[in-house]
């Protein structure tokens, strides 16, 4: 059985998936080209120290974490914590035809979640820029 834990999407080809996604994505192209020849733009905010010690240690730890850390092969508990036994109980189908049921409506509601980015990501390219608001001077 396929494992289903946090690491499930991680392989040797998952990389270069992921960048070919961001790459290929119109939201990704939408922006205006920033001619970089003469350097970093003077209105772009550089990262201060404390933001470059913050991405060195998050990606100190996750390359640690990915490593080191494997999941126990027998679990620690040995019964139901807190009220998973209630609540499945009380959202449980009581037939396998309802099951089935909730099963496809589970399959489309996770189909949606990528509904907002598809939207998002053709209205980019379609949609005027918002008028922006003149800053208040005091």
């Amino acid at each position: 059985m396929p494992s289903r834990g946090p690491g499930r999407f991680t392989g040797p080809y998952t990389p270069c998936v992921l960048l070919a996604i961001a790459a290929a994505s119109p939201a990704a192209r939408a922006g205006k080209r920033v001619d970089l020849s003469f350097g970093w733009p003077a209105q772009w905010r550089r990262v201060g120290s404390d933001e470059a010690a913050g991405i060195g240690g998050l990606g100190t730890a996750s390359i640690v974490l990915q490593l080191f850390l494997n999941a126990p092969d027998l679990p620690r508990w040995d019964s139901a914590i807190l009220f998973d036994d209630g609540a499945r109980n009380a959202l449980r189908a009581s037939s396998s035809d309802g099951r089935s049921r909730a099963a496809a409506f589970s399959n489309a509601a996770y189909a949606l979640v990528a509904v907002p980015l598809v939207v998002d990501a053709g209205r980019s390219k379609h949609t005027p820029a918002a008028p922006t608001l003149p800053r208040a001077t005091s």
